[in-house]
């Protein structure tokens, strides 16, 4: 009966052993997982730092290319109302000198093509170009 009884609190004995181990094991993965938690949870506020300072980088860009834009559009503008003031300043300039132009044609003695001799206007010469015999 002694032997039953100590078998039985060894048994017992063996048991809580068990218990006990299977309790420590639980813990000391809990403390590993705590130590992983923190380890993870300072790496994603890192990462999360670093997506705002991306953010306010990426604001500054959209701030400047906004800014980039609108001073194309007033250069834009400003081109053509200076397209617009050069050709009435060439307008005016033409309407200036055409008196003087019809003044000189005047002077000048205009002879028919009828009138030249032997037809100038036929005289034009081109410009040789050596030929080259490619398509043989």
């Amino acid at each position: 009966m002694t032997e039953i009884i100590l078998y039985s609190c060894l048994g017992i004995f063996l048991i809580e052993m068990c218990l006990i181990l299977k309790e420590l094991r639980r813990i000391n993965f809990e403390k590993r997982s705590q130590s992983t938690i923190k380890e993870l949870q300072e790496q994603k506020d890192k990462l999360n730092q670093r997506l705002n300072q991306a953010l306010s980088d990426v604001e500054g860009i959209n701030h400047l290319w906004n800014q980039s834009i609108m001073s194309e559009q007033k250069l834009r503008k400003e081109l053509e109302v200076t397209k617009v003031q050069m050709v009435y300043l060439a307008q005016k300039v033409v309407k200036a000198q055409e008196p003087v132009l019809e003044a000189e044609e005047a002077e000048t003695d205009k002879k028919s093509y009828w009138e030249k001799s032997s037809g100038e206007a036929m005289r034009v010469r081109y410009p040789m170009t050596e030929k080259t015999m490619d398509f043989v």
